[in-house]
């Protein structure tokens, strides 16, 4: 009976452990931190490099905790012969920490990063608000090489694309009727406003989670304690003649 007792009990433990190292090493799917996506097209932002006067749009975001960003989606279209070959852009998606607006009524920012990983992409067939006519939207991702930290506060999100090896097309980010975009002409200048918003969203983990879950360096600690109470367990059970 004391084998048996003893089989059990440790069995229990070593599966209680086991699943922890399971719980602890699944993979958890990102959050979405940041949505502004909306199939209500009102049109596309130039912001192609290629340009001779390119127009750097962008738009803000708060964050209300501290964050690990994965991913960033966000939309676009190819004019005005639409043969983009997408495979051959040049994104550089940008993220600036906004520091207040000034008596203008301009925003202020100072650049955070550039971020790099892959991009891709999947094409719908979507139809303009309030238009009869339809768009070729291309629906782009970005995964981050690494996860890039963020803490709590108003940030602003910017997105370029160079399209020189195409002769006959700009790129344009998508224009929705909700948020609020930004615009500037130049990296020294303060971002004006917009009527409307730009297609996107911000994916990644909260890091402010108070749950707490077993990690496989606390699992040596938590076999010794089942042994612990399992040695006292059949000490008991001896002393009593079982």
């Amino acid at each position: 009976m004391t084998n048996v007792l003893g089989h059990t009990f440790c069995t229990s433990i070593v599966a209680s452990a086991f699943l922890s190292i399971l719980v602890a090493n699944a993979p958890v799917k990102a959050a979405v931190l940041v949505d502004n996506r909306s199939l209500e097209v009102v049109g596309f932002l130039d912001g192609d490099l290629d340009n001779e006067t390119p127009t750097e749009f962008g738009e803000g975001f708060d964050l209300n905790a501290n964050t690990a960003i994965t991913r960033i989606l966000w939309s676009g279209a190819y004019g005005p012969s639409n043969t983009r070959t997408p495979s051959t852009d040049n994104f550089s998606v940008r993220l600036f920490n906004v520091e207040g607006v000034d008596g203008d009524g301009l925003i202020n920012t100072t650049p955070l990063t550039t971020l790099s990983g892959d991009v891709s992409y999947s094409v719908q067939r979507i139809q303009g608000y309030q238009d009869i006519r339809e768009y070729d939207v291309y629906f782009y991702t970005l995964s981050l090489s690494n996860p890039f930290s963020l803490n709590s506060g108003g940030y602003l999100l910017s997105i370029l694309n160079d399209t020189s090896a195409d002769l006959d097309d700009n790129w344009g980010w998508t224009r929705i009727t909700q948020g609020g975009a930004q615009f500037r002409f130049d990296a020294t200048e303060p971002w004006g406003r917009l009527a409307g918003g730009l297609y996107f969203a911000i994916e990644g983990d909260v890091k402010d989670n108070p749950a707490m879950i077993p990690t496989p360096a606390l699992l040596p600690g938590l076999l010794g304690l089942g042994m612990g109470i399992w040695r006292k367990r059949r000490a008991e059970t001896l002393a009593n003649g079982k």
